[in-house]
C-alpha cells in the first residue's frame, strides 16, 4: 500500500464515508487496516448520517443574478 499507510485515520475516514456504500463495500478488500475502519460501529453511523445529508448541491439558474 505504500504511503496510504501514513495517512491518518480521519483523513481516511472522512473520505471513504463519501463514497457509495458499495464502493465502501469493495474498499473493505483493499487491506485490513481499511476493513477495520469500514467495520467500526462509528463509520457505519457517519456513512449513514452522511448519505442522508450529502453536501454536494445542484443549483439550477445564474449563479450572480444575471
Amino acid at each position: 500500500m505504500g504511503n496510504l499507510n501514513i495517512l491518518p485515520s480521519e483523513i481516511l475516514t472522512d473520505t471513504l464515508i463519501r463514497l457509495p456504500t458499495e464502493s465502501v463495500l469493495e474498499c473493505e478488500l483493499v487491506c485490513k487496516r481499511w476493513r477495520n475502519l469500514v467495520r467500526h460501529p462509528s463509520f457505519s453511523h457517519r456513512h449513514l448520517t452522511h448519505l442522508s445529508h450529502p453536501v454536494i448541491s445542484v443549483h439550477q439558474g445564474p449563479i450572480f443574478g444575471y
